[in-house]
């Protein structure tokens, strides 16, 4: 088999692969469940504010993004082989080999993206819900800080409300959605303005 052929299987199956990893195909394989944390009982971080995981975290083998790769890795060891005139089952063997090698090395770095992106989503959604208290006055359209409790640890946010109106200081909100680095806070029910120890004294 000439090397050319070898060249443009290479070529085109990189071309699908970036075309399929753009389109975002490139979850295949993905199943996460971001459950919203929640603070009750004393706005301390529960249980429920930890991330949990179903399903991989892992690309499926079997995505089009694994196949992509493996012709991209035949093409490429079936043209070293085809210009080293190697017979056809050689050189066939030598295109399987450098798919199973492209395949595995891709594998590895493409979920090494998807796990970090993965994580970065998690590490905003967890806070969706929790409770915290307001320590620089949120203007109306304007911007202030909230802090919150999380296990041991206290959290500070920039934050702006939910509807653009004033929060003023000391009050207590929740938090309905994380914009970025910023988060998207209500006022809490009237019972919960008590309903953080933490808050008395810390101020």
């Amino acid at each position: 088999m000439k090397p050319i052929f070898f060249f443009y299987l290479t070529f085109g199956a990189m071309l699908f692969l970036v075309l399929s990893l753009s389109l975002g195909h490139g979850h295949a394989g993905h199943g996460h469940s971001l459950p919203h944390g929640h603070a009750g009982n004393g706005g301390h971080a529960t249980d429920q504010a930890a991330p949990h995981h179903t399903g991989s975290d892992n690309m499926s083998i079997w995505s089009f993004q694994m196949f992509f790769l493996f012709i991209g890795g035949f093409g490429i060891g079936g043209y070293f082989a085809a210009l080293a005139h190697w017979s056809l089952l050689m050189t066939l063997l030598g295109g399987a080999l450098g798919g199973l090698v492209l395949a595995a090395l891709g594998y590895f770095i493409i979920n090494l993206f998807y796990r970090r992106q993965s994580n970065s989503a998690i590490y905003s959604e967890e806070y969706i819900g929790l409770t915290g208290i307001v320590i620089t006055s949120i203007n109306a359209g304007s911007v202030g800080q909230v802090r919150c409790q999380i296990g041991n640890n206290r959290e500070l946010f920039l934050a702006r409300s939910v509807d653009g109106n004033l929060i003023p200081i000391n009050s207590v909100v929740r938090i309905t959605d994380i914009v970025g680095s910023m988060a998207v806070v209500e006022i809490a029910d009237a019972d919960g303005q008590n309903e953080l120890p933490w808050r008395r004294g810390s101020l």
